[in-house]
């Protein structure tokens, strides 16, 4: 298991909305009819293995991964609160010292893969997205060549 397949799995599967390439499934693969709190721990499930996964090597691709998902655009409003999931997972991936995410985002331009989505529309999204960058710049504070 990786984080880029995780990623995959949360969002292409891991909704409230059924998409309808979904709909061919039989019926007890269908997450729309999940209760709502089994998808909740589902999800948390799913963020934890990203976490433990990171924390033991992150590769650049499972970053890119996890900076695409972020960056979905096609992704409907409804389902904006599981990006703000992720965000707070990166908040506590920024502050694990032995994770390689911080050398990979200075390679993808440090606060740049977060800048779109201080666009959105959801408050709450933007909010997380500032609590990242804000992170990002408080780690990088120390490194006076660091550029944004």
């Amino acid at each position: 298991m990786s984080i880029d397949i995780l990623m995959t799995v949360l969002g292409e599967h891991y909704s409230y909305l059924l998409p309808s390439d979904l709909e061919r499934l039989p019926p007890e693969a269908d997450w729309s009819k999940q209760p709502r709190t089994y998808l909740n721990e589902l999800r948390k499930i799913i963020l934890e293995m990203v976490r433990c996964l990171a924390s033991n090597h992150l590769e650049m691709k499972e970053t890119k991964a996890i900076i695409a998902y972020l960056q979905d655009e096609g992704r409907k409003p409804e389902e904006q609160r599981l990006v703000v999931d992720v965000l707070q997972l990166f908040l506590v991936m920024i502050g694990d010292k032995s994770s390689n995410l911080l050398y990979h985002l200075g390679q993808m331009g440090n606060i740049k893969p977060f800048l779109p989505l201080l666009k959105s529309e959801r408050e709450k999204l933007r909010v997380w997205t500032l609590k990242v960058i804000g992170k990002l710049v408080q780690n990088a504070s120390g490194d006076i060549n660091q550029k944004y």
